[in-house]
């Protein structure tokens, strides 16, 4: 699909050549060449941002380590409930208890983790939870209905993923999240097709399989359970639908 895609773009560049003036037709190749060149540019920014965010979390699993190695916390991922002064005044001074600060920084965090499996599709103003269904006539017989946000059909083995470094998505897959960010977009240069429970058409995901020419469906509620590993479904990003094979 995305071969394709560039075929039709050249194809469009060339044609556009052929009816411009020779004055404008230079223009627009140098335009065009640009474009090209240049692109990838766009991620030059999130690329210097995230790798603050890595050696940031780099310093702070090492510093992680030391106080489970001297005994002041249980587990490494508990310094992210911290404060980054609470974690400066515990490595000024050993004598601060910074497994009473993670009970005190994480009791809210703990007590909703408690309640919500993840974040819902949708809360209205005053916080209650919106539960909608996607209404579908004549709904085939072993298929669930979504909403269609990437164009095109692909059949793959499932593939259900928590977070983008659970497990590997080989060639062919059909990648299953509850939602996805810039840090899923590697997984979909090998899935076949995306499902995915929460995001509209200008979700990441959504942009992203676009982009790559991968049929998607989102509004599949609770995919984490409603699918498995290795199952074969088809993906049908012209209606929004998926469906089971047997």
């Amino acid at each position: 699909m995305q071969i394709a895609r560039v075929k039709a773009r050249e194809a469009a560049f060339e044609r556009l050549t052929e009816i411009l003036s020779p004055r404008k037709a230079k223009k627009l190749a140098k335009i065009y060449q640009s474009e090209i060149k240049f692109s990838g540019m766009r991620e030059l920014f999130k690329e210097h941002i995230t790798q603050v965010y890595h050696r940031t979390r780099k310093k702070l699993i090492h510093l992680a380590e030391s106080f489970v190695a001297a005994d002041r916390m249980d587990q490494i991922e508990q310094i992210f409930e911290l404060h980054i002064a609470d974690v400066d005044r515990a490595c000024a001074d050993a004598s601060v208890d910074v497994r009473a600060l993670v009970e005190e920084r994480g009791r809210n965090y703990r007590k909703l983790k408690a309640h919500v499996r993840h974040f819902p599709q949708a809360i209205d103003s005053r916080g209650r939870i919106m539960r909608g269904k996607i209404e579908y006539h004549d709904l085939p017989e072993g298929s669930l209905a979504g909403a269609a946000i990437s164009p095109g059909v692909a059949t793959g083995p499932v593939k259900v993923l928590n977070d983008p470094f659970e497990k590997e998505v080989e060639p062919g897959d059909v990648l299953v999240a509850v939602t996805t960010d810039p840090g899923w977009t590697p997984l979909f240069i090998n899935a076949a097709a995306v499902i995915l429970e929460i995001g509209g058409e200008l979700q990441h995901g959504a942009l992203v399989a676009r982009e790559y020419g991968k049929p998607c469906v989102s509004g599949i509620p609770d995919v984490t359970t409603a699918f498995s590993d290795g199952q074969m479904v088809e993906v049908d990003g012209n209606k929004g639908l998926v469906r089971f094979i047997d």
